[in-house]
């Protein structure tokens, strides 16, 4: 984390990282309206901006919000380091190549730590971090068979069931959800199926900017919440869970 921002101290902080595929594969157009069809890229990007302005209107007066912006496709880049939302302009990410979808997780759970070893190194209290994980198709660098597999996925289910982090695990096709269904067999938390022509994109960024806010003042520090299926469809019509 290269800057904790001018923020009050005591205030506590909200730390989000989301990991994004950007392979070859987001070059692909989708039906993103009934009229309109977009390449999921560009749908990627505009939800990400929507994100970015989204919580400086959803930010609540009792925390900061912190986030940092992990893209695999083809190499795992840390294209936004966490910081203030306020401080950053949301990246606008490329595609190509293949989906090393196995170290992205293991980056993006390594820079949420950083920041969390920052905050408590600063004496700045937090609290719900988040673990937003958006894909579109299966791993390239790990099978279920092999090493990265089982690493990553006792790194999901210990940090959840730790309360590490909470985790947003979005799935674009049904080769992305039975993956992250798959990764996440141990971990108590829903896999969502964003449907593009649902507005699916735009909604993921939105429950992302929005989850924080429903955090009460009280809720302990360091510890993280529950993301509930029946909110999810209640509130999020392009967001459908399937775990």
């Amino acid at each position: 984390m290269n800057r904790l921002g001018d923020v009050d101290p005591l205030m506590p902080r909200i730390p989000i990282v989301i990991v994004l595929e950007t392979s070859g594969g987001m070059r692909g157009q989708v039906r993103a309206s009934e009229s309109e069809r977009r390449r999921h890229l560009e749908l990627l990007n505009d939800g990400l901006q929507k994100f970015e302005h989204r919580v400086g209107q959803e930010q609540p007066p009792h925390c900061t919000f912190d986030a940092g912006v992990v893209s695999f496709g083809p190499e795992v880049t840390v294209d936004q380091p966490v910081a203030p939302v306020g401080e950053w302009d949301s990246p606008t990410l490329e595609s190509g190549g293949y989906a090393p979808l196995g170290e992205a997780i293991e980056r993006g759970i390594d820079l949420l730590e950083e920041c969390k070893a920052e905050y408590r190194k600063g004496g700045f209290p937090y609290k719900y971090p988040l673990f937003g994980l958006l894909t579109r198709g299966r791993p390239t660098d790990m099978t279920e068979s092999d090493s990265m597999w089982g690493r990553v996925q006792k790194q999901l289910e210990v940090g959840t069931r730790e309360d590490h982090f909470e985790l947003v695990g979005g799935g674009v096709g049904d080769g992305a959800v039975d993956t992250l269904c798959e990764l996440t067999v141990l971990v108590d938390s829903p896999i969502l199926q964003v449907v593009p022509a649902e507005g699916g994109y735009e909604e993921y960024f939105r429950l992302l900017a929005e989850l924080p806010g429903s955090v009460p003042p009280q809720h302990p520090t360091g510890a993280a919440s529950r993301l509930h299926r029946g909110d999810v469809k209640r509130e999020y019509s392009g967001l459908h869970p399937v775990k």
